[in-house]
């Protein structure tokens, strides 16, 4: 049985997260903070009543700050921080930050010009 995130992150891992997720955004001015949970949720996936996965969820709310929308509250397409949380993971929540950004202001994220700032996010594909 596979546990994921059992430990809180600490507030180092939060803040390089949080500085990874602002370069990958930067083209955006997109700062973002994350909002952890005292006690965390706990989430038991079964297959054929059989617990095959426990995953603790400490990530109470993720909201990012920037000019042009000032404040607003994200989802992330991964569900936590730890020491196992690579750039990869991170990019794909920035790619899912930015989807929700675009949203928000009335873009259509599948057909951005060539020239929008939506496309910097493709420079730190490894």
């Amino acid at each position: 049985m596979e546990i994921k995130y059992k430990e809180k992150p600490t507030k180092e891992q939060v803040e390089q997260y949080c500085n990874k997720l602002k370069e990958y955004l930067s083209a955006h001015k997109i700062s973002v903070e994350v909002e952890l949970w005292d006690s965390p949720a706990r989430i038991s996936s079964f297959i054929d009543n059989v617990l095959t996965e426990i995953e603790y969820n400490w990530i109470k709310k993720v909201k990012i700050l920037s000019p042009e929308v000032k404040e607003m509250g994200v989802e992330l397409f991964s569900s936590g921080i730890d020491e196992n949380t690579n750039n990869n993971t991170i990019w794909t929540d920035a790619f899912c930050i930015q989807d929700q950004y675009y949203k928000k202001l009335n873009r259509i994220p599948k057909f951005p010009r060539s020239d929008d700032p939506y496309w910097k996010l493709w420079e730190y594909v490894d």
